[in-house]
């Protein structure tokens, strides 16, 4: 996907996985996001990826069956979990 701004063109590349579920997103400024999928397709883990240094964005997502988020580890350790009221449509 390219845009402009100034006269200037940026360009951000997108990956695709054999699922054609995005798996990398690159930046203009070099940033790389990468994913990590389970078998439903949903986030497992996310990555960022500047001058050959990869830090963890998220990691350990899991979710419930209707594919609810339930917890996450983000990268500076903070763990979120989440709960659903069932009852409520």
């Amino acid at each position: 996907m390219s845009s402009s701004a100034l006269g200037i063109s940026y360009t951000t590349q997108f990956a695709y996985n054999t699922d054609n579920r995005h798996n990398k997103v690159t930046y203009p400024t070099g940033h790389v996001i990468t994913y990590t999928r389970n078998v439903l397709g949903r986030i497992t883990a996310a990555s960022l990826t500047l001058s050959g240094q990869t830090t963890s964005i998220i990691s350990g997502a899991s979710y419930t069956a209707d594919g609810l988020l339930t917890k996450q580890t983000f990268g500076n350790g903070l763990l979120e979990t989440r709960n659903y009221d069932t009852k409520r449509l």
